[in-house]
């Protein structure tokens, strides 16, 4: 795609993901993209900020407010009307009271609650003084927290990749990072972290120079990172080989769900892989939807003489009729789906219990880091249980003293462990983002992370022509 594809609306580019999105500074609203404090505009309606007019052509806050971000504008002046003979607007914590009747705050200072707070660089005594997002007050002053640094007196932006953030203008100290859908600082594509700070060139990503190249035994080749082999001794040495790591050999291999192209270069999707056109999908009676390698209508996945595969699923008519496969039972669509409190396990066609179910061995309890223990599915010993179904290692695990501290009280909450983990029907995106599996709670599309999912009243729940047979699964309605 390119921008010209999407031109149908003012101020709508194509993104490197080949998706219509806003411009710099601009906000989606509705099927429209507006302009923030700063970007191009035509009239006052334009601008997005409350309190915002269009001048020279520019997004800008009123008189008597300044931008406390890119999309707030908040006011100097308290409403009340004043002279100067009283002492109005002292006694309401106010600078002055002006000719015109108006108590004004100091220069750098906003009304707030009915006081005039500081922005940056000003003095203060706590930190709820402080109202710019990620500052504090230090010695007296409002000051950006550590791993943000200030832009102009009313900005913190992150120095650090995976911080918060709102716009992508937000993560513009990381060069080479955007603000995610999850609102962290991460990577462009084509480049991959190199440190907390440094988004480097991934292989096939842009170069200048060898220098810009970081992967170990690549080199900048017509103005684009190349490996000119591809050993390796830990799994970080493959990273810019995109879905690979390290075999046994010493040498880059791909992920599961990926198979090496014929020139060994890449790594190419199989069911479960991510795709963005159907010729991406190298499983035969499998097409690229919602951008993952799934199976077509009728058929589903399986491993077949060590090969992935897509065959068709029986219907039934009756529990006998799945018997055949373990912990499957006939659903009322009348298809074998997985019993309650079972998840389809890794795209194949069985089904595994989740944490505290019931097993009889070890074999039984198949998702990574769990075990068979007092014949019920458990963490094994140093791991923590942060959703029904993935167990982590304690020492990465998020510490919390309150739900708060867990970002979204949706999905996430503070275990009586003081271990931030995710609430029933949800799993772990990454360390600290729980997303919601088939009828977990939601308010938007772009959170049900299951292929063929949406949010339908506020429950994940399957799209339109697909059909629940798991926690964790939809496949095409028969």
């Amino acid at each position: 795609m390119f921008d010209s594809d999407c031109k149908s609306q003012n101020h709508i580019i194509c993104s490197e993901d080949n998706e219509c999105v806003c411009k710099k500074n601009y906000i989606k609203i509705g099927l429209s993209c507006r302009p923030l404090i700063g970007s191009f505009c035509k009239k006052n309606e334009d601008c997005f900020p409350e309190n915002s007019v269009c001048v020279d052509h520019k997004c800008k806050c009123k008189e008597y407010f300044v931008p406390k971000s890119y999309e707030r504008c908040e006011p100097t002046y308290f409403h009340s009307k004043c002279n100067s003979r009283d002492e109005l607007c002292q006694e309401a914590q106010f600078f002055s009271c002006t000719n015109d009747g108006k108590c004004f705050c100091p220069p750098n200072h906003i009304v707030s609650n009915d006081k005039c707070l500081p922005l940056l660089n000003e003095h203060c005594v706590e930190n709820e003084e402080c109202l710019i997002d990620f500052s504090s007050c230090v010695n007296n002053q409002c000051q950006c927290r550590p791993e943000y640094a200030a832009q102009d007196n009313n900005l913190c932006l992150p120095t650090r990749l995976n911080y918060k953030c709102k716009f992508d203008e937000d993560c513009s100290k990381i060069h080479n990072s955007k603000c995610s859908e999850f609102k962290g600082c991460i990577c462009r594509k084509n480049y991959y972290q190199l440190t907390e700070t440094i988004c480097s060139p991934s292989i096939g990503g842009p170069c200048a120079s060898n220098m810009d190249c970081t992967v170990e035994n690549s080199f900048c080749i017509k103005n684009s990172c190349k490996f000119l082999y591809k050993s390796c001794h830990l799994d970080e040495d493959c990273v810019n080989i995109k879905f690979s790591k390290c075999s046994s050999n010493n040498e880059c291999i791909c992920e599961p769900n990926y198979l090496a192209s014929t020139d060994k270069t890449s790594c190419l999707p199989l069911i479960g892989g991510e795709c963005e056109l159907d010729e991406d999908c190298v499983t035969e009676n499998s097409n690229c939807y919602s951008r993952k390698c799934q199976c077509k209508k009728y058929f589903v996945p399986n491993v077949i003489d060590g090969k992935n595969e897509c065959e068709r699923r029986l219907p039934c008519s009756n529990h006998i009729d799945c018997a055949l496969t373990q912990n499957f039972l006939c659903s009322d669509d009348k298809v074998c789906a997985c019993r309650k409190n079972h998840h389809e396990f890794n795209n194949k066609t069985f089904c595994t219990p989740i944490i505290n179910e019931e097993c009889s061995t070890d074999k039984d309890c198949r998702f990574d880091n769990f075990h068979c223990f007092n014949f019920t599915c458990q963490c094994k010993p140093n791991y923590f249980a942060v959703s029904d179904t993935q167990c982590e290692i304690e020492q990465s695990v998020v510490h919390c003293s309150d739900n708060i501290d867990c970002g979204d009280p949706w999905h996430a909450e503070c275990s009586i462990n003081n271990y931030c983990v995710c609430k029933s029907n949800n799993r772990l995106i990454n360390k600290a983002t729980c997303y919601p599996l088939l009828g977990g709670p939601c308010w938007k599309d772009d959170q049900c992370s299951l292929p063929n999912s949406v949010c339908i009243d506020y429950r994940c729940k399957c799209q339109s022509g697909f059909k629940a047979v798991a926690t964790n699964l939809c496949i095409p309605a028969q």
